[in-house]
């Protein structure tokens, strides 16, 4: 995943820069918010722009060819948004990541699976791509979704009120359901209702 188009910062100004990062934040947001499990599969360089988008999703794997960097105290000079560093500091680490952009330096797929950022590096992409796809597919489909939502609300600090989350899913017909077939052994077949 490549990061942005530099032509656009000629004649940028601090408001400017403001405003660009601010819109990094809606779109980033945006992704993050998706109700239903994102993944990313990543092959190569994931830089800039594309490292916060990789940054995003729920669950990442890419090969051994993978390298993450944010090289802007290298390239550009300029800065991230407090928000898109805290995806970093989530996705990395504050060492790791104050390591990556002070110093411009890449981490190697190794080191991003043993920080947790990748949860697998595998020379067969695509086989593990379709692997995991199956894997979050054939799962509960609101128990995924109350996961991103009450992880979603402990990223913005603070206490966090789950009664609705925890409400919709225990009372779901899906939970109604796997709460008997569980007993009765037969297999489920969720519907997100």
């Amino acid at each position: 995943m490549a990061g942005t188009d530099i032509a656009q910062f000629r004649g940028f100004t601090g408001e400017d820069g403001v405003a660009y990062e601010q819109r990094i934040d809606e779109v980033l947001g945006t992704l993050a918010a998706v109700g239903k499990p994102v993944i990313a599969v990543i092959d190569g360089h994931c830089v800039g722009g594309g490292l916060g988008i990789a940054c995003c999703a729920d669950v990442r794997i890419g090969s051994a060819a993978s390298a993450f960097s944010v090289p802007i105290a290298r390239t550009l000079g300029n800065t991230l948004s407090a928000n898109t560093l805290r995806r970093l500091v989530r996705a990395f680490g504050v060492p790791r990541t104050a390591s990556m952009l002070i110093t411009a330096r890449k981490v190697d797929a190794q080191e991003a699976l043993a920080s947790g950022f990748l949860t697998a590096v595998d020379e067969d992409l695509d086989a593990e791509a379709e692997a995991l796809i199956e894997r979050v597919v054939s799962g509960a489909p609101l128990t995924q979704w109350a996961i991103k939502e009450n992880l979603r609300r402990l990223a913005a600090g603070g206490p966090v009120d789950d009664a609705d989350v925890v409400s919709k899913v225990y009372g779901s017909q899906d939970f109604a359901n796997a709460v008997e077939g569980f007993l009765t052994k037969t297999p489920v077949e969720w519907t997100g209702e």
